[in-house]
Order: structure tokens, then C-alpha cells, then sequence
């Protein structure tokens, strides 16, 4: 299959988006298989709501011109002001592509509030805007695909059980994803490791009515902390192996490969699971 000019090859697209519409018209045009294609799809916003998705296939990027040349914002040259006034200096500069993503923000919020680079949500754990992705990055190169097949159907690939969400209350009002505004005032207290229920200042790693279970808990958590030992050294090996230095730090900042984004998030599993193993020898 040879594709020109369409989603699948446009570098301002994400990886997941690509790799969804390929997939779709390799089920359509190679199996034939339309209610194939169709399932994949439904299965792909699944995996997108459901936050299983890598953010390093999230990843949107666009060059940056001169920032004065844009007579509207865009979301990467916001970006690049915003990180600049974060850590002078960490900016993209005039001619570099600039990576981003998309998260939740205000209901009214616009595309270029939203935009932030890949590396501060992953340290900061800030939650991904998945329906900007369904909407305005996979809706209609999917229904421009499906139309001459599924008509006036098309509505089904993105309305159904595969695309509900899980709405979080705080303080009596019903928000999606974030808590809001008002939770950077809330101060986060430890959670069970087991049922995530909040725990009192004598407990340290699971709550009185999961005490009876926390040697399965410990031994979840020991399997948990060999897969993401195993996972990092796998993506390390990979990073020094393309830099050619084995037996040296991997220096490589790559941004556009998503590798890059795994190591780092790979990392940080690494850590949290460490800390959460650590509270059990205490």
C-alpha cells in the first residue's frame, strides 16, 4: 500500500492517530474486512480512554517560525513562551520542531491553552485531553474512511461503551479528569496500596481492613518492581546502544523519538515503585 498526502503521512500528526488510520485501511482495503477495521478502532479509543496509551504516541510536532509572523496563537509557539518564561533558556528556537501534547484544561479552553511539552506532563502527572485527540485529531479522517461503507453510522465508532469516561467528583460538583481549579489547594494524603483508601498517620503501606493482604500486596508490588527494572534497562540498553556508548551515561535528548518519552516515563514507574517497596522495610 503506497499513501501520499493523507493522515498517515503527515509529520503534525500524532503516532497514535497514524498508526490507528493505517491499521483501519490495512483491515479495509488488504483483509476486506470492514467490521475487522471497525473493532480496531473502537478498541483504540478504548485504550486512549482508559489512559493506556504511551504518550510518547501522543506526541504532536510542528516547526516553529518567528513568533511574530503568526497572526493567531498556535498551540507550539505558546508552548515555547510558556517554557520560556518556566526555565529561561529551555525554549525551541526559531527553525526547531517544536513536540507537545494536549491536556485538559477548562471546558471554554482553546487549542494553544491546552499544548504542553511532553517531558513537564510526565513530572508532573498532568492528565491527557483525550477528547481533544478523539474529536479534533481522529474524527474526520475516520469518517471521510468509513462513509462510503457505514453512511450515516459513522457516529458509531466513537459513541458507545468503548468511549466512556470515568467522572470524578470534588466537593459536590462532577469534573472530568482533573479535579479543577481548587485541587492545588487539596493536600494529597498516602493511599492504600491495595484499595487506594486513605491512610491514617499509623499506617504506611495499606489500610486496617486490607492489613490482612499485604503480603500479597508486598509480592505484587516485588513483581512490579522487576518488570519496571527489566522495562528500563531494556529502553536504556536500546538509547546507549543507538548513541554507541555502552558503558557510558546516555546523554542522547532526542525529543522526536518515542523512545525518548518511554525512558523517561519507564524512569519514573522505576521510582515510584522503589518508594512504594521502601515503605514495607520501614
Amino acid at each position: 500500500m503506497d499513501c501520499k498526502g493523507i493522515e498517515t503521512k503527515r509529520r503534525d500528526n500524532c503516532l497514535w492517530v497514524k498508526n490507528t488510520l493505517q491499521k483501519s485501511l490495512d483491515h479495509l482495503l488488504i483483509d476486506g474486512d470492514p467490521t475487522l477495521a471497525k473493532s480496531f478502532i473502537q478498541n483504540s479509543i478504548r485504550r486512549l480512554m482508559a489512559n493506556k496509551v504511551d504518550i510518547s504516541e501522543l506526541v504532536i510536532s510542528k516547526q516553529m517560525k518567528k513568533i511574530e509572523s503568526y497572526t493567531n496563537k498556535q498551540p507550539h509557539t505558546e508552548l515555547a513562551i510558556r517554557m520560556e518564561k518556566r526555565k529561561p533558556g529551555s525554549a525551541p528556537a526559531t527553525g526547531d520542531r517544536v513536540p507537545f501534547v494536549y491536556i485538559k484544561k477548562g471546558k471554554k479552553a482553546k487549542a494553544h491553552e491546552k499544548s504542553e511539552d511532553p517531558l513537564y506532563v510526565l513530572e508532573n502527572d498532568l492528565p491527557i485531553d483525550t477528547d481533544h485527540y478523539i474529536n479534533t485529531q481522529l474524527k474526520k479522517p475516520i469518517e471521510r474512511l468509513f462513509e462510503p461503507i457505514l453512511g450515516d453510522k459513522t457516529s458509531s465508532l466513537f459513541h458507545g461503551d468503548h468511549s466512556r469516561t470515568v467522572k470524578k467528583t470534588f466537593r459536590g460538583k462532577q469534573t472530568k479528569g482533573a479535579a479543577g481549579f481548587m485541587s492545588s489547594f487539596v493536600v494529597i494524603k498516602a493511599k492504600c496500596l491495595r484499595c487506594s483508601a486513605k491512610l491514617k498517620d499509623s499506617e504506611k503501606t495499606v489500610c486496617r481492613k486490607c492489613k490482612p493482604y499485604e503480603g500479597e500486596v508486598y509480592l505484587q508490588k516485588m513483581q512490579d518492581l522487576k518488570h519496571f527494572q527489566k522495562n528500563f534497562t531494556d529502553l536504556w540498553t536500546t538509547c546507549q546502544r543507538c548513541t554507541g556508548s555502552l558503558c557510558q551515561e546516555v546523554l542522547c535528548s532526542n525529543n522526536s523519538c518515542p523512545i525518548f518519552y518511554r525512558r523517561v516515563k519507564a524512569r519514573k514507574d522505576l521510582e515510584i515503585t522503589q518508594e512504594q517497596v521502601r515503605k514495607f522495610e520501614l
